[in-house]
């Protein structure tokens, strides 16, 4: 989620440069959706397609790659690899840190319900 409304609109814009066009898509979480609430008087559209993405990643017919790909990722943190753990861990705190300030803003109330959305974004 971006720090800002001003913030989004710079990354948005970086997305097409000296007269090209570009494209960006918004992803939030359920949590993150009050942000949508600062983008008044921007025309911010769904895209259906991302979102039927979203709902099942694993329906692209890509023949199972990308759930391979999860599958073997998920086994390397459960087997213990350190590079895989500790990159989890950096993420996880990094998750917990910018939403620990931003908790006002989306409407967090305790620092115990931050903890399990983190908990259910990382599936721990």
């Amino acid at each position: 989620m971006p720090s800002s409304r001003e913030q989004y609109i710079h990354r948005l814009g970086r997305t097409g440069r000296a007269g090209t066009e570009g494209k960006g898509w918004l992803i939030l979480g359920p949590f993150e959706s009050l942000f949508l609430e600062e983008l008044k008087r921007i025309d911010v559209p769904r895209d259906a397609t991302l979102s039927e993405i979203l709902k099942d990643p694993f329906s692209g017919g890509d023949d199972g790659v990308v759930e391979k790909a999860i599958e073997e990722m998920e086994a390397r943190v459960g087997s213990g690899d350190k590079v895989f753990s500790l990159s989890g861990q950096r993420a996880y705190q990094a998750f917990l840190g910018y939403y620990l300030g931003q908790m006002k803003r989306i409407k967090i109330k305790s620092k115990e319900r931050l903890v399990d959305i983190a908990n259910e974004f990382s599936g721990a």
